[in-house]
């Protein structure tokens, strides 16, 4: 994982992963994110759901295929249960 903090803010291994190919990738159909972690449909599946309740990610239908798409970074530590002193030491690590 290249974004340490993101396990910080209560992300699981998993979603983190799949946060961060979701930033690399931008936009994709979940098919994608299967093929390119390498991890188990459900796996996947269930840390995505996880990963939009948490608000970091929209899902969208497009013609029949579930996309994915991260939310922008700026607005993250809004929607997370982190208190000002771990969110003062997660910026200035």
């Amino acid at each position: 994982m290249s974004l340490p903090f993101l396990d910080t803010i209560g992300l699981s291994t998993t979603e983190a992963n799949l946060y961060e190919l979701l930033l690399k990738l931008g936009e994709v159909p979940v098919g994608v994110l299967i093929k390119e972690s390498g991890m188990k449909r459900p796996t996947v599946y269930q840390a995505l759901y996880s990963l939009e309740k948490h608000k970091l990610v929209t899902k969208r239908d497009i013609a029949k295929k579930i996309h994915f798409r991260p939310e922008p970074q700026t607005e993250h530590v809004s929607y997370t249960h982190l208190t000002p002193p771990t969110i003062y030491s997660v910026l200035i690590s």
